[in-house]
């Protein structure tokens, strides 16, 4: 199949012009490859997670501990994706910097331990939302906070 750019293309999400390295609060979604329900399962309107939804978590909750000027505030995994509020402090590497470390580092760790090689973890790409005001942070964290009892009407799960 020839690349047609007229057919198949990309469009950003991002803001033009904004600098996704200054202070404030982003809200992130990634999606786990062709959305494979990798890291646990909902029972009871809550998250169980497996060896690999718990080791998402934790990489994800020490996202802080290499990138100094941030701090990781609500977060949920999911069985194929993963919500979470970044807040940046002060200038820092761009958001972009950021997840592409945590994809790429989970991605080899999940793929060692599974001792396979150029499986793909991660969808392409990410979701991200400049959070503006404190109500819509507020609401950001809810949604998190309820996504697992949402599951059966979450656009992500595809056994809809």
């Amino acid at each position: 199949m020839v690349y047609n750019p007229d057919i198949y293309h990309r469009r950003s999400i991002r803001l033009v012009g904004y600098d996704y390295s200054q202070s404030g609060a982003y809200f992130i979604t990634i999606c786990t490859h062709d959305r494979e329900c990798i890291f646990g399962e909902i029972v009871d309107r809550a998250m169980n997670y497996n060896e690999l939804g718990n080791i998402a978590l934790s990489h994800w909750q020490n996202l802080a501990r290499h990138h100094p000027n941030i701090a990781i505030d609500k977060s949920v995994v999911m069985p194929n994706h993963l919500h979470g509020i970044i807040i940046i402090h002060e200038s820092s590497k761009p958001i972009s910097e950021i997840i592409r470390g945590f994809k790429t580092f989970f991605a080899r760790q999940i793929n060692k331990s599974l001792d396979r090689t150029g499986c793909p973890l991660w969808q392409r790409n990410y979701y991200e939302h400049i959070i503006r005001s404190e109500d819509e942070l507020n609401n950001v964290r809810q949604y998190i906070l309820n996504n697992p009892a949402n599951w059966d009407e979450d656009k992500n799960n595809i056994n809809l």
